[in-house]
């Protein structure tokens, strides 16, 4: 039976696992993330402000916010489909 809620579930799956592939970090293209968004977390995790992130990896400020923001929504989406899939199925 069709799932008749606002998200069809199974989709959502396949969302899941597309956010989650690459979690090893290695930038194969894999992964949702891309290769900066995944350094610029790296960074984040070692306590650096993103003007050192950005003096780190040679971009402007502004693009390491950028890059932030978009690994972050990314982390949102994940963790709205994860809880969705438990609601779910609870």
């Amino acid at each position: 039976m069709p799932d008749k809620g606002v998200f069809n579930l199974k989709a959502s799956g396949g969302v899941l696992r597309k956010l989650t592939a690459g979690a090893s970090g290695t930038g194969t293209g894999s992964s949702v993330l891309h290769r900066r968004e995944l350094e610029v977390l790296k960074l984040v995790a070692k306590g650096m402000a993103n003007k050192h992130i950005a003096n780190e990896l040679n971009i402007s400020d502004n693009t390491a916010g950028t890059h932030l923001v978009s690994a972050l929504l990314i982390d949102i989406a994940w963790r709205l489909l994860y809880w969705l899939n438990l609601l779910h199925h609870t």
